[in-house]
C-alpha cells in the first residue's frame, strides 16, 4: 500500500494539519502521535510527527518537486461536474494556471475559491506533484491580457490544412470553449490576439475531454523535445 500524503497549513514558523486532513488520520486508521508524509503546496514532501492538536513536529526534508509547468489552462465556464474533472484531472496530468473564463455561451455562477481549492490539493496529493497549480477568478474573454510573446493555441471545430505545433516561449496558453464552443466573433478575436486555432481531428469533444486530451498532447510534444 502507498503511504498516504497529507497537505499542511502554514501559520508563521508553525506547521499544522487542518480539520479536514486530522479527519483522515482517522480515515486511515493512523494513531496519534504519528509519524507521517506531507506537503504545504510548494513542491517540498516532508515527514514529521503530528500531535493530536494537529501540530507537525521534528520535520525532515523527503523530496522536492521541479516546478516545469508550462501549460495555462484558460477554459468556458461549464457545468460542476466537468468543472471539477478540469481541476483535477489537469492538476495531475500538471497544469500551471487555471482561468475560468466567461464567454457567450458558457454557464455563469459564481465559483467557490474553497472548493476548488480542496479538489486541487486533493489532485497534489494523488498526483505526488506537490504544488498547487495556481487559480484566477473567472473573467470575460474580452477583457484578458494577452501576451503575444507566449505560444497560446485555441479549440476550434473548424479543420485546419496545419496542425504543427512549435514551441517558441517557455509558456503555453491552452483557450478551451464552453460545452456549446466559442462563437464565431470570438474565434476571430482570438486569432486577431495571435492565438491559433488547434483541431483535433477525433470527434466534437466536450470542454473537458479536449482540455485533458490537448494537455497530454502537449506534455508529451516539451517531454521528447527535453
Amino acid at each position: 500500500m502507498v503511504e498516504p500524503i497529507f497537505f499542511a497549513e502554514k501559520k508563521g514558523e508553525k506547521i499544522f494539519l487542518p480539520e479536514d486532513e486530522l479527519h483522515h488520520l482517522s480515515v486511515y486508521r493512523i494513531k496519534i502521535p504519528s509519524k507521517i508524509l506531507f506537503t504545504t503546496g510548494d513542491g517540498i514532501l516532508f515527514s514529521g510527527i503530528v500531535d493530536r492538536y494537529g501540530r507537525i513536529l521534528e520535520l525532515e526534508k523527503i523530496s522536492s518537486t521541479q516546478e516545469n509547468e508550462f501549460v495555462n489552462l484558460y477554459f468556458g465556464l461549464c457545468d460542476k461536474n466537468r468543472m471539477k474533472f478540469i481541476f483535477e484531472k489537469c492538476t495531475e496530468i500538471g497544469v500551471r494556471s487555471f482561468n475560468p473564463i466567461i464567454t457567450k455561451k458558457s454557464e455563469k455562477y459564481p465559483l467557490k475559491k474553497d472548493r476548488v481549492f480542496s479538489i486541487l490539493k486533493s489532485a497534489v496529493k494523488q498526483s505526488r506533484r506537490f504544488i498547487i497549480p495556481e487559480y484566477n477568478d473567472p473573467v470575460e474573454l474580452f477583457k484578458i491580457d494577452f501576451d503575444r510573446d507566449v505560444d497560446s493555441f485555441f479549440g476550434s471545430l473548424e479543420k485546419k490544412e496545419k496542425r504543427n505545433i512549435v514551441f517558441k516561449s517557455k509558456i503555453v496558453n491552452i483557450f478551451v470553449g464552453p460545452p456549446s464552443g466559442f462563437t464565431k466573433d470570438e474565434e476571430l478575436f482570438l486569432i486577431d490576439k495571435g492565438v491559433k486555432p488547434f483541431f483535433l481531428d477525433v470527434a466534437v469533444l466536450r470542454t473537458e475531454t479536449f482540455a485533458v486530451s490537448f494537455l497530454s498532447i502537449l506534455h508529451y510534444l516539451r517531454g521528447n523535445k527535453l
